[in-house]
């Protein structure tokens, strides 16, 4: 105080006057640019935002487009798969052959040629790992001509069954982790069916079954349908899930 009492003493008005005003233009400019930048950092968090909000609305359409894709996808799959299965259980075979050529493409049709004792279930089989390789999922196959007593819906139901939930389960891994395995064989007096694939998780187990992930579609009927038909015909059925691979092998004695 006393230092600006002493200067302000030997400083006459005029020159006071100027440093004042200089002063006050010192701290104009100083809050003006306090202020352009606080409005710049508010424009750039508001651009940020709306930029933010717009990613989401395009993330959240993105994935409706593609859920309503994936229900079209199984909707229609499934009323394929429900006239295939009725062309089998009236003994329409080449209608059920002329269906699925239709939908796979003949060629396709020709290179999946399966001889396995049971017109249904060679049908069953080409429309299937048709619809698999149309997936990505890697096929394997040892498939012999077996002896089952099945009627022609039982093998339908059976197979295809095990076949949709092997499918389901590829449809959630990578694609280069998408394969399916199917031995099918006869030993003397024994048929056997193994389908094993990959699968991300154990599949949940309710009491004896193992339950499908999408319950209340074509993919959730299945391996109560399966055990029905198994015990009917007093067969063996062993499910299995190891190192992400499961694995259902059902034997008839």
């Amino acid at each position: 105080m006393y230092l600006a009492d002493r200067t302000i003493q030997k400083t006459d008005g005029s020159a006071l006057l100027n440093w004042l005003l200089l002063l006050g233009i010192v701290l104009m400019y100083v809050h003006l640019r306090l202020q352009k930048q606080i409005s710049s950092v508010s424009r750039e968090k508001a651009d940020m935002e709306q930029e933010k909000n717009r990613m989401l609305a395009e993330n959240y359409q993105i994935l409706k487009d593609a859920n309503a894709s994936k229900q079209t996808f199984y909707h229609d799959l499934k009323n394929q798969y429900l006239l295939i299965q009725n062309y089998l259980e009236t003994g329409a075979y080449e209608k059920a052959k002329d269906y699925i050529k239709e939908l796979g493409g003949r060629e396709h049709m020709e290179e999946i040629r399966f001889h396995t004792g049971s017109e249904a279930m060679d049908i069953i089989l080409e429309y299937k790992l048709n619809q698999a390789k149309s997936q990505g999922i890697q096929i394997n196959c040892l498939i012999e001509p077996v002896q089952l007593r099945l009627q022609e819906t039982e093998v339908t139901a059976l197979l295809g069954n095990l076949l949709d939930n092997a499918l389901e389960a590829c449809d959630k891994m990578e694609p280069q982790d998408r394969w399916i395995q199917i031995v099918i064989r006869q030993m003397g007096n024994a048929s056997f069916i193994k389908v094993s694939n990959t699968c991300a998780q154990e599949p949940e187990r309710i009491g004896e079954e193992f339950v499908s992930g999408k319950q209340g579609t074509l993919h959730g009927i299945g391996t109560k349908s399966i055990r029905e038909i198994v015990e009917r015909y007093g067969g063996v059925q062993e499910t299995g899930y190891k190192d992400g691979i499961f694995f259902m092998t059902i034997s008839f004695f």
